[in-house]
């Protein structure tokens, strides 16, 4: 229901019409807006909590790519629905199904490039931030860290 509030009418109308047609397209397309969103949560957490300092982002960094694979997922999804270059036009450009294709297999590939970063790394970087964070606390209350204490 929240997605409906969210939505304006007649995109509302059409994943409705399309749940019918493709729950599988419509539960990616779903899946991945609900990640979109929390994408923002948790860049502005990180941000919020580490904003001070050279910091990694590692659960943004996650969020993204788990949202990036998504897409690729539903990508593919669409792929199947669309229509395929007719067999006597072999030779022209591209169709719908094939564009979807080779965007797929292009993301796929770019995903490869971006490992996922798992729990303990995630603790890990957590760790040395909130290190860093304390000296620079400590740099501060002691006046080093404040150039106009001299």
């Amino acid at each position: 229901m929240d997605f409906l509030r969210r939505h304006d009418v007649p995109l509302a109308a059409d994943v409705l019409q399309l749940l019918a047609d493709s729950p599988d397209t419509v539960t990616a397309y779903l899946h991945a807006t609900i990640q979109r969103d929390y994408a923002g949560a948790v860049a502005k957490t990180e941000e919020d909590e580490f904003g001070r300092i050279t910091y990694e982002y590692p659960r943004t960094r996650n969020v993204l790519r788990t949202l990036l694979e998504n897409v690729v997922n539903a990508l593919e999804e669409l792929a199947g629905h669309l229509p395929a270059r007719p067999w006597w036009r072999k030779k022209t450009k591209l169709g719908p199904r094939e564009i979807c294709e080779a965007n797929v297999k292009y993301f796929r590939a770019e995903l490869e490039k971006v490992p996922a970063i798992t729990k303990q790394e995630v603790l890990q970087i957590s760790i040395r931030a909130h290190a860093q964070l304390k000296r620079l606390k400590a740099e501060e209350s002691s006046g080093e860290g404040d150039p106009t204490a001299s």
